[in-house]
């Protein structure tokens, strides 16, 4: 087997941290708090976007498009768990958010600057979502 030289493996090295920063979110963004057990599916005006995992809290681009903005997010098994339409004005320094608490957890989408407090889910014990 041959040994990548040092000035190759920088080289490689500083490719793959391109590659990683170019996959790095640029634009405006929605933040998903999935604090679930299952994942679930985002979508942005009737169009899918992507799914998370449970448990995320990851920032979703939301495209160039100004709000308003529908924001729809479905369970597995297709239940609409969350409906939210981004306020508009959304002026620097503003934002808003909104939640809602499940049998499984909790989920919060929010955008711009906000002061939520920690999203919490279900005190008891956790049923399955719809």
């Amino acid at each position: 087997m041959r040994r990548v030289g040092p000035a190759l493996g920088s080289v490689l090295l500083g490719l793959f941290l391109l590659g990683c920063s170019a996959a790095s979110v640029d634009g405006p963004t929605i933040h998903l708090e999935n604090r679930t057990d299952i994942p679930v599916a985002i979508h942005l005006d009737g169009a899918w976007v992507g799914t998370y995992g449970a448990g995320v809290g990851v920032d979703v681009p939301i495209g160039r498009e100004p709000p308003p903005r529908a924001v729809d997010v479905y369970s597995p098994s297709g239940a609409l768990l969350l409906t939210w339409e981004i306020p508009v004005p959304v002026s620097t320094g503003t934002g808003g958010s909104t939640s809602v608490t499940l049998p499984c957890g909790a989920i919060r989408v929010s955008y711009g600057k906000t002061d939520a407090s920690p999203l919490e889910g279900p005190t008891g014990p956790s049923s399955p979502c719809p």
